[in-house]
Order: C-alpha cells, then sequence, then structure tokens
C-alpha cells in the first residue's frame, strides 16, 4: 500500500454558507456547492436516506481543503455543545501564514475574534486561534525564525 498525500479534513456545520463565508474572508478559495445523496453515501457512512450539502475550500495554494458539510437529512442527535480543547478528537485546523498580526486584523475586519491571544512561542513562532460560526477553530501560525536571521 502506498499514502499518495493529504487529501481533506471534513467538517460538519450547521450554517454552510456561514463557514464558507468565515475561510473565504480568511483568503480561502471556493468551490461550487454540490448536493450528495443515494445509497452510495448512505453505505460509506452507515447511515440511511442520507442527503447533504457541501463545500470544498481550499488554502490559496490548493493544499489543506476542507469539505464542509451540512447534512439535511438524517438529523443529528446533538445537543450543539461545544468540547474544550482538552477533549479527545479533532480540535482545529491549522495554516501558515506570512503575518498573524495582518490575518487577525483581516479577521476581526470580518467580525471574528481570536479564541486567545497572539502568542510568540520561545521567538520561533507567532501563533494564534480565530473563531469563526459554531466554534470552528482555525491556528495561523507565523514562522519567526526567517525574521529573526535578516
Amino acid at each position: 500500500m502506498k499514502v499518495y498525500g493529504f487529501d481533506h479534513v471534513g467538517v460538519v456545520v450547521n450554517d454552510l454558507a456561514a463557514a464558507a463565508a468565515f475561510f473565504v474572508r480568511l483568503g480561502f478559495t471556493a468551490e461550487a456547492p454540490m448536493a450528495v445523496s443515494g445509497r452510495w453515501v448512505d453505505r460509506i457512512l452507515d447511515l440511511e436516506d442520507v442527503q447533504l450539502d457541501l463545500i470544498i475550500v481550499s488554502a490559496p495554494d490548493g493544499s489543506g481543503r476542507l469539505e464542509l458539510t451540512r447534512f439535511r437529512a438524517p438529523q443529528a442527535e446533538s445537543n450543539g455543545e461545544r468540547l474544550p480543547a482538552n477533549v479527545p478528537g479533532y480540535r482545529h485546523i491549522a495554516y501558515r501564514v506570512d503575518d498573524v498580526t495582518a490575518v487577525v486584523r483581516q479577521a476581526n475586519d470580518a467580525g471574528y475574534s481570536t479564541k486567545g491571544d497572539i502568542v510568540d512561542y520561545e521567538g520561533t513562532y507567532r501563533l494564534v486561534y480565530i473563531e469563526g460560526p459554531e466554534g470552528l477553530l482555525v491556528e495561523f501560525t507565523e514562522d519567526l525564525s526567517a525574521t529573526n536571521e535578516q
């Protein structure tokens, strides 16, 4: 068996348009929305009568695609509780940028805020979490070592 590379991460959301707009406002590109249903998707998800809409968003360089999905059916059995960062499972995605401060400014201008503070980690990385709709967290990292070498 050979693994060829990373393809995408699936993210289930309630408001597909708001989630896609969040990523687009942070510089991602969005593909056209798609509707998905049929026996094949029922079988792969081990659910019955699946009806969903999805939008693929990608980082500007084409890497790190996200499959944003909203299920029309079946309805999820969840209370919508946001889990804290220390609960096992996927909690955020991370992207490299050249200027964390500019990303925060762009996010703030679009109505989004940071989850915590901008932090410089040991003079090597500047890190920040931006919180989007439904508690989506995106970490942005800036490599400070290149700046320090100049």
